[in-house]
Protein backbone atom coordinates (compact mmCIF):
# COMPACT_ATOMS: atom_id res chain seq x y z
CA UNK A 1 0.00 0.00 0.00
CA UNK A 2 1.37 3.58 -1.16
CA UNK A 3 1.06 6.49 1.55
CA UNK A 4 -1.37 8.73 0.15
CA UNK A 5 -1.08 12.77 -0.45
CA UNK A 6 -0.46 14.50 2.46
CA UNK A 7 -1.40 11.98 4.99
CA UNK A 8 0.62 13.22 8.23
CA UNK A 9 0.85 10.84 11.50
CA UNK A 10 2.02 12.16 15.06
CA UNK A 11 3.23 9.57 17.09
CA UNK A 12 4.06 10.41 20.85
CA UNK A 13 4.53 8.73 24.43
CA UNK A 14 1.22 9.14 27.34
CA UNK A 15 1.43 12.33 28.98
CA UNK A 16 4.05 13.67 25.76
CA UNK A 17 1.41 16.39 24.41
CA UNK A 18 0.80 15.16 21.18
CA UNK A 19 -3.11 16.00 20.35
CA UNK A 20 -2.16 19.49 21.19
CA UNK A 21 0.99 19.64 18.58
CA UNK A 22 -1.08 18.22 16.50
CA UNK A 23 -3.82 20.96 16.54
CA UNK A 24 -0.95 23.20 16.24
CA UNK A 25 0.31 21.87 12.82
CA UNK A 26 -3.17 21.97 11.94
CA UNK A 27 -4.17 25.75 13.04
CA UNK A 28 -0.67 26.81 11.92
CA UNK A 29 -1.03 25.46 8.02
CA UNK A 30 -4.69 26.94 7.91
CA UNK A 31 -7.39 24.57 9.26
CA UNK A 32 -9.11 26.41 11.47
CA UNK A 33 -10.29 30.38 11.37
CA UNK A 34 -7.00 32.80 13.06
CA UNK A 35 -8.99 33.44 15.98
CA UNK A 36 -9.22 29.67 17.47
CA UNK A 37 -8.53 28.50 20.71
CA UNK A 38 -6.87 25.13 21.91
CA UNK A 39 -9.60 23.16 22.69
CA UNK A 40 -10.71 23.76 26.45
CA UNK A 41 -10.67 19.64 26.91
CA UNK A 42 -6.98 19.32 26.12
CA UNK A 43 -6.34 21.80 29.28
CA UNK A 44 -8.48 20.13 31.78
CA UNK A 45 -7.77 17.05 33.86
CA UNK A 46 -8.11 14.85 33.05
CA UNK A 47 -9.14 14.17 29.44
CA UNK A 48 -12.93 13.73 28.67
CA UNK A 49 -13.83 11.00 25.93
CA UNK A 50 -12.03 12.15 22.42
CA UNK A 51 -14.39 12.96 19.50
CA UNK A 52 -13.57 14.01 15.85
CA UNK A 53 -14.01 17.58 15.66
CA UNK A 54 -17.33 18.85 14.18
CA UNK A 55 -16.20 21.70 11.69
CA UNK A 56 -12.87 20.97 10.50
CA UNK A 57 -14.35 18.60 7.59
CA UNK A 58 -12.18 15.48 8.87
CA UNK A 59 -8.83 17.63 8.81
CA UNK A 60 -7.81 15.93 11.92
CA UNK A 61 -8.88 12.95 13.77
CA UNK A 62 -7.75 11.35 16.53
CA UNK A 63 -6.31 7.74 16.07
CA UNK A 64 -6.74 5.01 18.75
CA UNK A 65 -3.73 2.57 19.35
CA UNK A 66 -6.51 0.24 18.62
CA UNK A 67 -7.53 1.42 14.85
CA UNK A 68 -3.95 1.28 14.36
CA UNK A 69 -3.20 -2.08 15.25
CA UNK A 70 -1.46 -4.84 13.82
CA UNK A 71 -4.53 -5.36 11.65
CA UNK A 72 -3.87 -3.87 8.26
CA UNK A 73 -7.16 -3.96 7.26
CA UNK A 74 -8.70 -1.56 9.63
CA UNK A 75 -5.89 1.08 9.11
CA UNK A 76 -6.72 0.91 5.28
CA UNK A 77 -10.54 1.10 5.71
CA UNK A 78 -9.45 4.29 8.16
CA UNK A 79 -7.45 5.96 5.42
CA UNK A 80 -10.21 5.32 2.95
CA UNK A 81 -13.20 6.69 4.32
CA UNK A 82 -11.09 10.13 5.34
CA UNK A 83 -10.37 12.66 3.85
CA UNK A 84 -7.09 12.63 1.39
CA UNK A 85 -5.33 15.40 3.25
CA UNK A 86 -5.38 13.67 6.92
CA UNK A 87 -3.77 14.96 10.36
CA UNK A 88 -3.66 11.62 12.92
CA UNK A 89 -2.02 11.05 16.13
CA UNK A 90 -1.92 7.77 17.98
CA UNK A 91 -0.30 7.44 21.61
CA UNK A 92 1.95 4.13 21.89
CA UNK A 93 4.19 3.10 25.03
CA UNK A 94 7.45 1.48 23.88
CA UNK A 95 9.68 1.19 27.54
CA UNK A 96 13.19 0.38 26.53
CA UNK A 97 12.22 -1.74 23.61
CA UNK A 98 13.98 0.48 20.79
CA UNK A 99 13.43 -2.46 18.33
CA UNK A 100 9.53 -2.30 19.37
CA UNK A 101 9.47 1.58 18.36
CA UNK A 102 11.35 1.56 15.50
CA UNK A 103 8.97 -1.48 14.09
CA UNK A 104 6.05 0.54 14.89
CA UNK A 105 7.39 3.31 12.93
CA UNK A 106 8.15 0.66 10.28
CA UNK A 107 4.46 -0.34 10.09
CA UNK A 108 2.98 3.35 10.07
CA UNK A 109 5.21 4.48 7.59
CA UNK A 110 3.19 2.04 4.80
CA UNK A 111 0.31 3.83 5.48
CA UNK A 112 1.48 7.62 6.03
CA UNK A 113 3.64 9.56 3.67
CA UNK A 114 5.28 11.73 6.48
CA UNK A 115 5.11 11.16 10.24
CA UNK A 116 6.10 13.34 12.91
CA UNK A 117 7.53 11.43 15.74
CA UNK A 118 7.58 13.93 19.89
CA UNK A 119 11.08 12.24 21.46
CA UNK A 120 12.24 12.60 25.50
CA UNK A 121 15.12 12.96 27.10
CA UNK A 122 15.31 13.14 31.21
CA UNK A 123 15.39 17.12 30.99
CA UNK A 124 11.26 16.69 30.63
CA UNK A 125 10.96 13.65 32.83
CA UNK A 126 8.39 15.32 35.17
CA UNK A 127 6.81 17.65 33.13
CA UNK A 128 5.59 14.61 31.19
CA UNK A 129 4.75 12.40 34.17
CA UNK A 130 2.77 15.15 35.64
CA UNK A 131 0.87 15.61 32.21
CA UNK A 132 0.21 11.99 32.36
CA UNK A 133 -1.17 11.45 35.17
CA UNK A 134 -3.45 14.76 35.22
CA UNK A 135 -4.86 13.65 31.90
CA UNK A 136 -5.79 9.72 33.47
CA UNK A 137 -9.27 9.01 33.77
CA UNK A 138 -7.98 6.17 36.06
CA UNK A 139 -7.47 7.97 39.20
CA UNK A 140 -3.92 9.34 38.07
CA UNK A 141 -1.72 10.38 40.86
CA UNK A 142 -3.25 7.30 43.49
CA UNK A 143 -3.22 4.77 40.99
CA UNK A 144 0.54 5.63 40.69
CA UNK A 145 1.28 5.86 44.07
CA UNK A 146 -0.63 2.59 44.83
CA UNK A 147 1.23 0.83 41.99
CA UNK A 148 4.52 2.08 43.60
CA UNK A 149 3.58 0.62 47.06
CA UNK A 150 2.42 -2.54 45.70
CA UNK A 151 6.21 -2.82 44.61
CA UNK A 152 8.38 -1.59 46.86
CA UNK A 153 5.90 -2.35 50.41
CA UNK A 154 7.61 -6.18 50.62
CA UNK A 155 11.30 -4.96 50.04
CA UNK A 156 10.59 -1.84 52.18
CA UNK A 157 8.85 -3.54 54.92
CA UNK A 158 5.92 -1.03 55.13
CA UNK A 159 2.94 -0.90 57.07
CA UNK A 160 -0.33 0.44 56.15
CA UNK A 161 -0.89 3.31 55.75
CA UNK A 162 2.63 4.51 54.59
CA UNK A 163 4.19 7.52 55.66
CA UNK A 164 5.01 10.38 53.55
CA UNK A 165 8.54 9.74 54.00
CA UNK A 166 8.58 6.09 53.05
CA UNK A 167 6.57 6.91 50.31
CA UNK A 168 8.99 9.22 48.96
CA UNK A 169 11.79 6.78 49.00
CA UNK A 170 9.45 4.27 47.05
CA UNK A 171 8.85 6.72 44.40
CA UNK A 172 12.44 7.88 44.41
CA UNK A 173 13.83 4.34 43.19
CA UNK A 174 10.76 4.08 40.72
CA UNK A 175 12.56 7.20 39.18
CA UNK A 176 15.71 5.21 38.69
CA UNK A 177 13.70 2.19 37.41
CA UNK A 178 12.00 4.95 35.17
CA UNK A 179 13.57 5.24 31.60
CA UNK A 180 13.35 7.85 28.66
CA UNK A 181 11.73 6.35 25.62
CA UNK A 182 10.76 7.65 22.30
CA UNK A 183 14.52 7.85 21.24
CA UNK A 184 14.71 9.48 17.43
CA UNK A 185 14.50 7.13 14.60
CA UNK A 186 16.30 7.68 11.43
CA UNK A 187 14.50 7.26 8.20
CA UNK A 188 13.63 9.87 5.06
CA UNK A 189 9.68 9.76 6.51
CA UNK A 190 10.02 10.59 9.86
CA UNK A 191 11.14 14.04 11.86
CA UNK A 192 11.67 13.75 15.30
CA UNK A 193 10.65 16.67 17.94
CA UNK A 194 11.68 16.59 21.21
CA UNK A 195 8.89 17.53 23.54
CA UNK A 196 11.32 19.69 25.74
CA UNK A 197 12.64 21.72 22.08
CA UNK A 198 8.96 22.28 21.70
CA UNK A 199 8.36 24.08 24.60
CA UNK A 200 11.70 26.32 24.55
CA UNK A 201 11.09 27.05 20.77
CA UNK A 202 7.74 26.98 20.07
CA UNK A 203 7.33 28.85 17.10
CA UNK A 204 10.76 27.71 15.64
CA UNK A 205 9.55 24.07 16.25
CA UNK A 206 6.38 24.98 14.79
CA UNK A 207 7.65 26.41 11.53
CA UNK A 208 10.56 23.58 11.32
CA UNK A 209 7.69 20.88 11.07
CA UNK A 210 5.56 22.32 8.71
CA UNK A 211 8.04 23.26 6.44
CA UNK A 212 9.16 19.07 6.65
CA UNK A 213 5.90 18.78 5.66
CA UNK A 214 5.70 21.04 3.02
CA UNK A 215 2.67 23.03 4.33
CA UNK A 216 1.88 26.11 4.10
CA UNK A 217 2.41 28.86 7.34
CA UNK A 218 -0.34 30.91 8.03
CA UNK A 219 -1.48 33.14 11.26
CA UNK A 220 2.35 33.45 11.50
CA UNK A 221 1.44 36.47 13.91
CA UNK A 222 -0.46 34.10 16.72
CA UNK A 223 2.25 31.85 18.07
CA UNK A 224 3.08 34.00 21.13
CA UNK A 225 -1.18 33.89 21.73
CA UNK A 226 -1.43 29.77 21.44
CA UNK A 227 1.90 29.37 23.32
CA UNK A 228 0.83 30.79 26.32
CA UNK A 229 -2.99 29.34 26.19
CA UNK A 230 -0.70 26.35 25.86
CA UNK A 231 1.91 26.47 28.47
CA UNK A 232 -0.09 29.09 30.96
CA UNK A 233 -2.02 25.74 32.00
CA UNK A 234 1.19 23.67 32.78
CA UNK A 235 1.63 24.00 36.18
CA UNK A 236 4.65 21.62 35.76
CA UNK A 237 6.40 22.77 32.50
CA UNK A 238 9.54 24.21 34.50
CA UNK A 239 9.65 21.65 37.72
CA UNK A 240 12.86 19.34 35.59
CA UNK A 241 14.79 22.62 35.75
CA UNK A 242 13.95 23.57 39.13
CA UNK A 243 14.66 19.81 40.63
CA UNK A 244 18.14 19.87 38.53
CA UNK A 245 19.07 23.39 40.51
CA UNK A 246 18.23 22.54 43.56
CA UNK A 247 20.56 19.34 43.19
CA UNK A 248 23.23 21.93 41.59
CA UNK A 249 23.12 24.30 44.39
CA UNK A 250 23.41 21.42 47.03
CA UNK A 251 26.45 19.98 45.12
CA UNK A 252 28.18 23.45 44.68
CA UNK A 253 27.43 24.86 47.99
CA UNK A 254 25.19 27.55 46.69
CA UNK A 255 22.48 28.85 49.00
CA UNK A 256 18.88 28.74 47.09
CA UNK A 257 15.77 28.80 48.58
CA UNK A 258 11.69 27.28 46.95
CA UNK A 259 8.61 27.57 48.68
CA UNK A 260 7.14 23.78 49.60
CA UNK A 261 4.47 24.07 46.71
CA UNK A 262 6.61 24.50 44.02
CA UNK A 263 7.07 20.40 44.93
CA UNK A 264 5.14 17.87 45.16
CA UNK A 265 5.72 14.34 46.75
CA UNK A 266 6.72 13.14 43.27
CA UNK A 267 9.38 16.11 42.58
CA UNK A 268 10.97 15.84 46.01
CA UNK A 269 12.11 11.88 45.27
CA UNK A 270 13.00 13.11 42.11
CA UNK A 271 15.32 15.22 43.94
CA UNK A 272 16.43 12.46 46.09
CA UNK A 273 16.91 10.18 42.89
CA UNK A 274 19.00 13.23 41.80
CA UNK A 275 21.17 12.90 44.58
CA UNK A 276 21.51 9.90 45.18
CA UNK A 277 23.21 9.37 41.37
CA UNK A 278 25.68 11.84 42.79
CA UNK A 279 26.62 9.22 45.95
CA UNK A 280 24.36 11.29 48.18
CA UNK A 281 21.77 9.64 50.67
CA UNK A 282 19.21 11.53 52.24
CA UNK A 283 18.67 10.83 55.96
CA UNK A 284 14.52 10.09 55.25
CA UNK A 285 13.48 8.45 58.44
CA UNK A 286 10.45 10.20 59.45
CA UNK A 287 11.47 13.17 56.85
CA UNK A 288 7.30 13.96 56.26
CA UNK A 289 8.71 17.55 55.81
CA UNK A 290 11.16 18.22 52.88
CA UNK A 291 13.24 20.64 53.30
CA UNK A 292 12.87 24.45 51.53
CA UNK A 293 16.74 25.32 50.79
CA UNK A 294 19.77 23.68 49.66
CA UNK A 295 21.46 24.77 53.14
CA UNK A 296 18.95 22.42 54.74
CA UNK A 297 18.79 19.55 52.28
CA UNK A 298 22.76 19.39 52.31
CA UNK A 299 22.71 18.94 55.92
CA UNK A 300 20.82 15.91 55.63
CA UNK A 301 22.97 13.81 53.32
CA UNK A 302 25.69 11.54 53.70
CA UNK A 303 27.73 9.85 51.25
CA UNK A 304 27.66 6.47 49.81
Amino acid sequence: MLPRKNTILVVHPPGGYGKIFLWCLAYFSGQFRKDAKLPSWMLKYPYRDIIPYSLNQGVISFITDETFGSERQTTTEYLHSNNEFLFGCTTADFGQDLEQQQSYINDHKLCFKKIVQLTLDSSCHLMILHNKLKKSKDGGYQQFFNRVIDHCKEPFGASDPVPVWQLREMVSFEHSNSTDQYQPVVSDQVINVPVRQLVHNFQGTVVSVLQYLDLPIVHDDQFDRIKNQWLDSEKFVNVDSLCQHIVSAVLSGQEFEWSADQLSLIDEAYVQYLLRQNQLELRCYGLDTFPTSSVQLKELLYPV
